[in-house]
């Protein structure tokens, strides 16, 4: 009896993943280099969805800190997100250090852009708290996140936390105060992003938001677990005229689903795309770090330049501030 031959091998019980795996990576992906490829797309590059420090539920990486290394690199536009309050006001703070720190370093500054998230810290769904983040200059407002009684119901925590906040009532009625959040995100024109919320309640905001007049509207997570839209749905949307945001904060295929997201790519378009990090916990790599390893892989998976400079920049630029 050979003396190692009781050794379990597990590789052999796996072998099919093992083959597809490395056979993807062997067939799908020749060997290239992308760096310049990869800095020329992050010139004028807009994150759609940072979370910087300080904040009081998570350690976080410092948003001035970030917004100089954007501006370093040639970034457009960070726009700042805060789960519990509004960031406007600090995003007029922060600007101004970064204008600083540009004109010394004879750069162009990255600009900050704030919004205000309707979590329970700033009211909830606060009419006035909307108003207040369009006065300083804010442009996005996100519905109810981690406290969406959409979230919570998903999580299991309904029972410990509590309900959670509704946005859209029993009989498929967006809840009155919404209503009025969206008369004044029609008035400043900013943008709706329809955040942690099941597919019936964003359909049915993103139906009453365009009778109220507003024109620009973003929704979020697409592909995560808590919020993914089949790729039918995300077409019935966009005939609606929205934007689809992926965000890379995770490139496991559970929140990163890469053969759907290819699939999406092309059967949509890359027009109707945007491409934003959710970084900013320190779990993560440094959200420009990760933006430059998810441009490279897109590059590597045969997504155009082209289309890659639609999904980093030119489409956040129209939600953000062109035509709809």
């Amino acid at each position: 009896m050979k003396k190692y031959g009781g050794v379990r091998e597990h590789s052999l019980e796996h072998i099919q993943e093992a083959r597809d795996l490395y056979g993807k990576i062997i067939d799908k992906f020749p060997p290239f280099d992308p760096t310049e490829k990869v800095a020329h797309l992050l010139q004028g590059a807009v994150d759609t969805h940072f979370h910087g420090a300080p904040c009081p539920t998570a350690t976080r990486r410092g948003e001035i800190d970030y917004a100089i290394r954007a501006t370093e690199l040639g970034m457009q536009a960070i726009c700042n997100k805060s789960v519990t309050g509004a960031t406007a006001r600090s995003c007029r703070i922060i600007q101004e250090v970064v204008n600083q720190w540009a004109k010394e370093h004879n750069k162009k500054p990255c600009k900050m852009v704030g919004g205000v998230v309707l979590c329970p810290q700033i009211g909830g769904i606060n009419v006035e708290a909307v108003v207040n983040c369009a006065q300083l200059g804010g442009k996005f407002v996100w519905t109810p996140v981690l406290e969406s009684s959409h979230h919570r119901m998903l999580m299991g925590i309904s029972e410990t936390l509590g309900h959670g906040i509704d946005v859209v009532d029993q009989n498929d009625e967006v809840v009155p105060e919404l209503k009025d959040i969206f008369k004044v995100i029609a008035e400043y024109d900013l943008v709706l992003a329809c955040a942690h919320q099941s597919t019936r309640e964003r359909l049915i905001m993103v139906d009453t938001a365009r009778e109220l007049g507003v024109k620009r509207i973003l929704l979020c997570h697409v592909f995560q677990p808590t919020t993914r839209l089949d790729i039918e749905q995300m077409k019935m949307f966009v005939a609606k005229g929205c934007y689809l945001e992926h965000p890379f904060y995770d490139l496991t295929p559970m929140a990163w689903p890469w053969d759907e997201t290819l699939e999406a790519i092309e059967e949509i378009g890359a027009d109707h795309f945007v491409i934003a990090s959710d970084c900013g916990n320190w779990r993560k790599p440094d959200p420009i770090d990760f933006y430059k390893i998810t441009i490279g892989l897109l590059l590597e998976c045969g997504i155009l330049e082209s289309d890659l400079s639609k999904m980093v920049r030119l489409n956040a630029e129209k939600l953000i501030w062109g035509e709809p």
